[in-house]
């Protein structure tokens, strides 16, 4: 996992993951919220949901 500025970067191509950002943009539409993590070789995401 790497991480660049508190962003995750893609492991399949260059530059940003989607699929992190696909999540946050969801979370926050709905009136939630999404934190991620990576330490020690574990890799953390919260995700609330409202509605």
């Amino acid at each position: 996992m790497r991480e660049k500025d508190g962003v995750f970067q893609s492991s399949k191509r260059k530059g940003n993951g989607v699929g992190i950002q696909s999540i946050q943009h969801i979370a926050e539409k709905s009136g939630g919220a999404s934190t991620f993590a990576y330490q020690n070789g574990a890799f953390c995401a919260k995700v609330m949901l409202c509605g």
